[in-house]
């Protein structure tokens, strides 16, 4: 993960589910527009997503081609040149690093918010959520 400030070179390409060494489980859901339902055992959630991330940040290229991949839409908050997506990433997670995925899930309980750091985790825990045709 890059902290704000660090710089490293964007990946040359795209990452695949098994260059990454993800594994891809067999559960369905409808993914679009940053947006997940889980039909599973009857609970009813939608979950909305966005990726805090900066330019000058390698790990965030890599998450963002893996999106891309997936063929998400998902709304990108450049910390760099967004004082409020900065500010948003600091009090929601804690944390100033980056590629972070806000998750925010709205259920029959409620809302709740989840920050997601880590790129193998963030493009996991996507790759999971993928529609399967």
């Amino acid at each position: 993960a890059c902290l704000n400030g660090d710089s490293l070179r964007p990946a040359a390409q795209s990452v695949t589910p098994y260059e990454s060494g993800l594994l891809i489980d067999e559960r369905r859901v409808t993914l679009s527009a940053g947006r997940m339902q889980s039909p599973e055992k009857g609970i009813r959630m939608s979950e909305q997503y966005q990726l805090y991330k900066s330019d000058t940040c390698g790990f965030c290229y890599r998450v963002r081609a893996y999106v891309e991949q997936l063929g998400m839409d998902l709304p990108l908050r450049d910390i760099n040149g967004d004082a409020d997506a900065f500010r948003e990433l600091l009090q929601g997670g804690g944390r100033s690093m980056v590629p972070c995925l806000r998750i925010e899930r709205v259920g029959e309980q409620g809302t709740e918010v989840e920050w997601m750091y880590e790129s193998m985790d963030i493009m996991r825990y996507l790759g999971e959520r993928q529609a399967n045709p």
